[in-house]
């Protein structure tokens, strides 16, 4: 999905102060957006309807995903086996539901929290509570492909486990060659 898109239709939200900084941030492999976006949430610069609205327009007009196929393979196992599967998903709901009915995996989750189900997104402890693990952090791994996954993991004592999509990947090169 072409990134940056989606980044200057955030930004032009914005004030022009905080643009220019938060536009090299954001642009940056690696970068905590999601902890960024949240603190401009907080202070009243940014409204969660706005980044609905921009992330269904975005996700609409670009559909594509890469699933990691070895992940997929592996749920119906894991849910076989007596394991409790949860979504938290940085997208909106259309977007998570249409992936996960494209990809035939939908029934195996117990709970979906998309981006409309928070005020904040990623790695705040909101979509935590709203999967309803407080204190449910033993034995579970949290699987994610960004560094806010693995702050969420840390800042909840679950294991993580990462793995990078190719269009992670071709992002990242697109940066480094732009």
């Amino acid at each position: 999905m072409p990134w940056p898109i989606w980044i200057e239709a955030i930004l032009n939200e914005l004030s022009l102060e905080p643009r220019a900084e938060l536009r090299d941030v954001l642009l940056t492999p690696g970068a905590p957006w999601g902890r960024l976006l949240n603190d401009h949430l907080v202070h009243g610069e940014l409204t969660q309807e706005a980044i609905i609205r921009i992330s269904n327009s975005f996700e609409s007009a670009h559909r594509s995903h890469t699933p990691n196929t070895a992940l997929v393979a592996a749920l119906p196992q894991l849910r076989r086996e007596g394991f409790s599967l949860h979504l938290w998903i940085s997208n909106t709901r259309a977007t998570a539901i249409r992936i996960l009915n494209e990809l035939n995996i939908q029934e195996l989750f117990s709970t979906v929290v998309a981006r409309e189900d928070v005020f904040l997104g990623k790695p705040d402890r909101e979509g935590r509570d709203a999967l309803h693990l407080k204190n449910e952090a033993r034995n579970k791994l949290l699987v994610g492909d960004s560094q806010n996954d693995q702050m969420v993991a840390a800042m909840v004592g679950i294991d993580y486990d990462y793995f990078l999509r190719s269009f992670h990947r071709r992002i990242a090169e697109s940066f480094r060659h732009a």
